[in-house]
């Protein structure tokens, strides 16, 4: 993997690795891995059909896989994201879920390369 563009699209590689007790083969697997993870979509649905509990338990949990890879531009946008789901702020919502989505892509087209 290219450490550097993994970097510029918001990934704290050497983070990450040290998570993976410094294994970088097995962090980059998982990084890999992010590329199926199926809770984004899962969270567009439940946003879009106005499901907050839903979301809010879908996004906890994306939350919590992107900030395991060292996602932290990603993680930032989720934490914000999770707080108004949790505190039914829909007008936030959609103003977050707009930088997510942003994010997201940014740290798929690094991982994917």
């Amino acid at each position: 993997m290219d450490v550097e563009r993994l970097k510029e699209a918001g990934i704290n590689y050497d983070d990450g690795v040290k998570k993976f007790a410094g294994k970088s083969e097995l962090y980059e697997r998982f990084l890999l891995e992010f590329l199926d993870e199926p809770h984004f979509a899962q969270m567009i649905d439940e946003i879009n059909q106005n499901d907050i509990d839903s979301a809010f338990k879908t996004a906890h949990a994306l939350k919590g896989v992107v900030g395991t890879l060292g996602m932290d531009d990603l993680y930032q946008c989720l934490f914000q994201l999770v707080e108004a789901l949790r505190n039914k702020e829909q007008d936030k919502v959609e103003v977050y879920f707009a930088q997510i989505q942003k994010e997201y892509d940014r740290v798929y087209e690094g991982i994917k390369g």
